[in-house]
């Protein structure tokens, strides 16, 4: 056993690298992946109508239970059996954020509601979306104030928290 003879079998070792399971991708199946999506969804309405409700009994309009859709949103797959593979973060992600966009607008409908002494569902179902878009959205923009970005930076991390996989 010569240096050829080595050189040789350290040849076919790197031609024919041993593969491990461990290191290869595993994808969830659709159907789990699916209920996850339907799980994150269904604890995003559950605290947006939380949120709208607070409003409209109290009156008062805080950016806070922002960070509970972080934290529904994240923790959505420890309800499921079955564990997953992957953590789905982005979507996740887009959940909370766009979600939390949307449960501010409807919030801030709800506030003024109230303020104006209007039923709800006739604010939220006025045939006006289209012409109100415009002008909904800039007052969305000149409301915003910094201390809504830390709440919105704080459901983010809540949701990165608790999309740990559960043991």
């Amino acid at each position: 056993m010569g240096f050829a003879d080595s050189h040789h079998s350290h040849w076919l070792h790197l031609r024919h690298p041993p593969t491990q399971t461990t290191q290869r991708s595993k994808s969830d199946s659709i159907g789990l992946v699916t209920s996850l999506y339907s799980l994150r969804m269904l604890g995003l309405c559950f605290v947006v109508i939380l949120w709208v409700a607070f409003t409209l009994k109290t009156g008062i309009f805080s950016v806070a239970p922002v960070m509970l859709i972080g934290v529904a949103v994240g923790c959505a797959h420890l309800i499921l059996p079955n564990r997953f593979n992957r953590a789905h973060l982005p979507s996740a992600l887009y959940i909370t954020v766009l979600g939390g966009l949307l449960a501010n607008v409807l919030a801030g409908l709800a506030e003024f509601s109230s303020t104006l002494g209007v039923d709800y569902l006739q604010v939220v179902g006025s045939r006006r979306i289209p012409e109100d878009v415009p002008m909904l959205a800039t007052a969305f923009v000149n409301a915003f104030r910094f201390e809504d970005a830390i709440f919105y930076t704080l459901a983010i991390a809540a949701s990165c928290i608790c999309l740990r996989k559960k043991d």
